[in-house]
């Protein structure tokens, strides 16, 4: 509905030390989309762990009947000392610390990611395999539907 509010938030980082969530839309802002010729490119580590934490903090200190949390990826976690299992069990329990806190919990996974390592790190259910960007579109018009529908 029109009354959906919602924030648009991207990230990169460099270690532990360095992870960066930049807002590009806050709840508050008016009706928002990138502006024409602007693209969102893919820099620095994937840290998704630490960026799911802040995303969830934020979402839980917004006043809303219902928090989503949908994030749009490769969903492949890799950093300096960040990667493999220990990377894994990081990004699930991010998760489950926002489900915890009563944020729903979607990823789009833009790529190769196979159902193993995606159910692993997201947990089952939770997440949407993507094989090309050009069919994100559509994939997002069905999990909107089917948050909608809950």
């Amino acid at each position: 509905s029109s009354a959906e509010r919602f924030a648009v938030f991207a990230f990169t980082g460099e270690t532990r030390h360095r992870v960066e969530v930049i807002r590009l839309r806050n709840f508050s802002d008016p009706v928002w989309s990138l502006p024409a010729g602007a693209e969102i490119r893919p820099s620095g580590y994937t840290r998704l762990g630490a960026a799911l934490r802040h995303v969830t903090k934020r979402l839980a200190e917004a006043p809303a009947e219902r928090r989503v949390l949908l994030s749009i990826g490769d969903a492949v976690p890799s950093d300096e000392g960040y990667e493999g299992a220990y990377a894994d069990a990081d990004v699930n329990r991010a998760v489950e610390e926002a489900v915890a806190a009563g944020v729903i919990f979607r990823q789009l996974a833009v790529g190769k990611a196979t159902d193993g390592q995606l159910e692993r790190r997201f947990g089952p259910g939770r997440f949407h395999r993507v094989s090309r960007a050009a069919d994100l579109p559509a994939v997002l018009g069905r999990v909107h539907e089917e948050l909608t529908s809950q």
